[in-house]
């Protein structure tokens, strides 16, 4: 079985198992504790949500489960040309054609598990690891840690409370906006770091949810936040909810794209969508997508969009077909988790057991 197939099983399980409880105490009378969570913006639907959310099965299984050697968690290109690649339990790999180095929490980094990366305007690089954010200015390691405030601590020592199972405040997902500002996405809302003070969004200030998955910026620098129900744009003043439903769990963003015509593309459970007036409208013409959960997209330098799909491999979609693209056609694995375009126009596809490149002919398996 592989990993990933193991974190579904679990956050089906935890979910069904949740719901149970939940109507259990309603039928025993024993509701004032989910009453008193509904007046802070945080009803029970949000705790069985909560259980179908990847970073948190990476934050609680990833220490305990025997994973593949190179499972891939994520992949970034510097402006330097430099690949890194982060190697689930392994920490870092930085390649460059040449050579290949190496980074652990021997030379720096917080945590040897690293969830996601980015460049930030001046070279930096932050990775948001399993124990806090590490920021890697080309020579050295900075941090930020638990006790830095990142997030509100109310939301996280609400989600803790009488809970069984113990929260992490790990980052889900980070951003550069236009104006250098960086922001970080968790189970616990998300926040906005200035260069020297963190502020905090969580339901209280708009959000569709607190557990926030992805974020990204449109061309007139509007952001949207992908969440456990729904997406919430944000003006710089408001926020505006759209998709936001009963069923929670169908709505729940896995990952989102803003292509260049300014569409956003939205993977949930129940497939594909595009945010259309004040609407996640389902994709139709990508049917052949629904059997699979979509956890890596990506638009090419010739506009073409791919999907990184689990079990299903990557799907090209060119505006007016599909194609797919599995192990027989030459991926290292069925089971693409990211998908990035190198400075040559190469495509990188992570799998859970090691990375594929794409020349657009063929595809082949990097050496590590």
């Amino acid at each position: 079985m592989n990993v990933f197939r193991f974190f579904k099983l679990t956050i089906l399980t935890w979910s069904a198992v949740l719901l149970s409880c939940y109507n259990l105490a309603s039928k025993v009378g024993n509701a004032n504790s989910l009453k008193k969570l509904e007046t802070t913006g945080y009803n029970v639907q949000n705790y069985i949500e909560d259980a179908t959310v990847l970073i948190d099965i990476y934050q609680h299984e990833l220490q305990k489960t025997q994973v593949e050697e190179q499972f891939i968690l994520d992949m970034l290109q510097d402006k330097a040309g430099n690949i890194w690649l982060s190697i689930s339990q392994k920490g870092l790999i930085k390649y460059d054609e040449k050579t290949v180095t190496k980074f652990t929490t021997n030379e720096g980094l917080l945590n040897n598990t690293i969830i996601d990366m980015m460049q930030d305007q001046s070279g930096n690089i932050w990775f948001a690891t399993l124990s806090g954010i590490s920021i890697y200015n080309g020579d050295s390691f900075v941090h930020f840690k638990e006790e830095d405030n990142i997030f509100d601590n109310s939301v996280f020592e609400m989600l803790n409370k009488d809970s069984t199972y113990q929260y992490n405040k790990v980052v889900n997902c980070m951003m550069e906006d236009f104006s250098g500002n960086i922001w970080f996405g968790a189970i616990c809302g998300a926040s906005k770091y200035d260069g020297k003070n963190f502020t905090h969004y969580t339901v209280k200030e708009g959000l569709n949810h607190n557990n926030i998955r992805n974020i990204c910026q449109d061309n007139s620098g509007n952001l949207y936040f992908g969440t456990g129900d729904g997406i919430a744009k944000y003006d710089g003043k408001t926020f505006t909810q759209f998709g936001k439903s009963e069923n929670r769990i169908g709505n729940s963003c896995l990952e989102m794209l803003m292509d260049t015509s300014g569409n956003l593309w939205v993977s949930t459970i129940n497939g594909i969508s595009k945010l259309v007036g004040e609407s996640l409208v389902t994709f139709s013409e990508m049917t052949s997508l629904n059997n699979y959960p979509i956890y890596g997209m990506l638009q090419d330098k010739s506009g073409n969009i791919w999907f990184g799909t689990d079990e299903g491999g990557v799907f090209k979609y060119n505006g007016k077909a599909i194609r797919q693209y599995t192990k027989k056609d030459g991926l290292v694995s069925n089971c693409v988790l990211q998908i990035m375009q190198d400075q040559t126009g190469n495509l990188w596809l992570a799998t859970d057991v090691g990375v594929s490149k794409y020349n657009g002919k063929s595809f082949s398996r990097l050496k590590i």
